[in-house]
């Protein structure tokens, strides 16, 4: 019963808001392949994307270009994607809490049989499942240029993987609290989207002022850290593994693989957001049982 009421439930709010979902989609899927195209363009005299790289120029300058790990930390698993999932959470929370109670959806599911703690519990199975296809689409986009980069070894599609968990897990982790304040606040719409609005304005300001000021101690006040990644923090690149590879201008792409990549943080903190995670949705189950949720 509970599992034919799951996919009842599941079907009337995706088939109900398909057109809306298809349109993230598509623009997630154009979104994440632009980026990566950007990391493409970075390498335009090769034939091929790179991972990571040090890259040296014909006339003897050296700096670093943009690899797949810059874009990666920065936008696909970093603080750009991180506030499109806010986002996108936002919006269907409103459609599945407030859209529901004014147009008295709420009300034919509890004549249906369904408790107040199987609506909540299928709500935030909805929001996941959506998080969860959107993860999908921007790791499989990845994942393809990824394979056709330059000298990819197990150590890194490895260490990739673990990245992509780590961070599914902060969105779960994300999906579970802004769940939690638009249940405090059912009875608040509008200060309920304010005060998701103002943490979004709060970790802008935070990134801006720690890129300006270079400062390390910004770092703790910003929940996107959370986002670990094992490329970014642990430069251990074995030189003698480098491959050097010289196009028609002269330019050198030095292109290094890892001795070792330490992985061991990202999942402690997978483990510690799961777990938090978890323990939310007790709480704010309780919490919504005792909601009248304007009926």
């Amino acid at each position: 019963m509970k599992k034919k009421s799951l996919n009842k439930y599941m079907r009337f709010y995706f088939y109900t808001n398909w057109k809306l979902i298809l349109f993230i989609f598509c623009m997630w899927s154009l979104i994440s392949i632009a980026i990566l195209i950007i990391s493409c363009n970075s390498y335009y005299n090769f034939s091929k994307p790179v991972f990571n790289d040090s890259y040296e120029t014909g006339q003897g300058g050296f700096f670093k270009r943009n690899s797949i790990t810059f874009f990666d930390h920065y936008f696909l698993y970093g603080p750009v994607f991180i506030f499109l999932y806010l986002i996108v959470t936002v919006v269907f929370l409103n459609i599945i809490f407030y859209n529901e109670v004014n147009s008295e959806i709420i009300c034919y599911w509890l004549t249906q049989g369904l408790s107040k703690t199987q609506i909540i519990i299928y709500k935030l199975i909805f929001i996941w499942l959506l998080s969860t296809f959107l993860f999908l689409i921007e790791s499989l986009i990845s994942l393809v240029f990824i394979c056709e980069s330059y000298l990819i070894s197990g150590k890194e599609i490895e260490g990739y993987f673990i990245q992509s968990l780590n961070f599914l897990c902060i969105i779960y982790f994300l999906n579970v609290a802004t769940f939690f304040i638009f249940i405090l606040l059912i009875d608040h719409q509008y200060l309920a989207n304010s005060l998701i609005f103002c943490f979004l304005i709060y970790t802008i300001i935070i990134i801006v002022l720690d890129l300006f000021l270079k400062t390390n101690f910004l770092k703790y006040f910003n929940i996107l850290n959370l986002a670990y990644d094992p490329f970014w923090q642990n430069i251990n690149l074995d030189q003698s593994s480098a491959v050097q590879i010289t196009n028609k201008n002269g330019d050198v792409l030095t292109v290094n693989s890892w001795k070792k990549i330490n992985m061991l943080p990202s999942i402690i903190i997978s483990f510690f957001l799961l777990t938090t995670t978890c323990g939310f949705c007790y709480p704010f189950v309780k919490v919504y049982n005792k909601k009248d949720m304007l009926i």
